[in-house]
């Protein structure tokens, strides 16, 4: 997955309700966020009709004061298609070039309908592993409108979720979840000592169950119970890798 250079740019999170965008300054390897604003889409336009909503966003960034318009667009879990992929030994080239095979192989016949990347790094010297990841050329279609109308420029497209982790990693650390949830759907990451290993989106349209004290006493509403579902299944799914289950973290954002 590139890496940003840019001094200056603007990070755009689409999501269903509407888009959030921070403007980040990069300095010497330090980002800092300068601005913080949401983007309601308009009526009669939504994620589904992104480049409609081009003309609408280039308004907002100039009345909200955003100056620049080099933009790293973070996608929704649910429009990948993710695998995780164990390397061999191998220098990027080459890890590069098995990767392709494999997108080949798993996502579909004919790559100009599917955009792919991977995150991660191979090992030269030994096994490692990366989440290939494939996205429909439409949607990146979609969001090249999108950005045109807007007057952006796509310096990179990436999961959100990916970006979150990353973020997240430090309260992480050695091993953990990070979990983002709003609206009626959520997304997981599991980030270990070896990067990111998983990302998915789920639902949370489920009522919410109860947490009650150790005396089993009702002391307030739970999450919804997908939430903890989804938890549940995380966590027992997560190498062992001599971590003991205590130092495994768990990061909870909300919307």
């Amino acid at each position: 997955m590139a890496k940003v250079r840019h001094s200056k740019y603007l990070g755009i999170s689409l999501g269903e309700q509407g888009i959030l965008v921070a403007e980040v300054a990069n300095s010497g390897g330090r980002r800092e966020v300068r601005k913080l604003a949401e983007f309601t889409f308009p009526e009669g336009t939504s994620l589904a009709q992104l480049p409609a909503a081009g003309r609408a966003f280039a308004s907002f960034l100039k009345h909200e004061g955003f100056h620049s318009r080099d933009a790293v667009f973070g996608v929704p879990a649910r429009w990948l298609v993710i695998k995780p992929k164990d390397l061999p030994p191998a220098d990027e080239e080459t890890a590069s070039a098995m990767l392709r095979m494999q997108a080949e192989s798993d996502f579909s016949s004919d790559l100009k309908e599917m955009a792919y990347d991977y995150a991660g790094e191979s090992q030269p010297k030994k096994p490692s592993s990366v989440l290939l990841m494939g996205m429909p050329q439409e949607r990146l279609t979609h969001i090249n409108e999108f950005a045109e109308a807007a007057r952006c420029s796509v310096v990179a497209v990436t999961p959100s979720m990916a970006a979150l982790a990353a973020v997240s990693s430090p309260m992480a650390v050695p091993e953990g979840i990070v979990v983002y949830v709003g609206g009626k759907s959520g997304e997981l990451a599991v980030q270990t000592t070896h990067g990111l290993q998983r990302i998915r989106h789920f639902s949370t349209s489920a009522p919410a169950g109860i947490l009650v004290d150790s005396g089993g006493t009702a002391v307030a509403d739970g999450p919804p119970v997908q939430i903890v579902a989804e938890l549940r299944r995380t966590f027992a799914g997560l190498p062992q890798n001599g971590t003991p289950p205590e130092d495994r973290k768990l990061v909870f954002w909300d919307g």
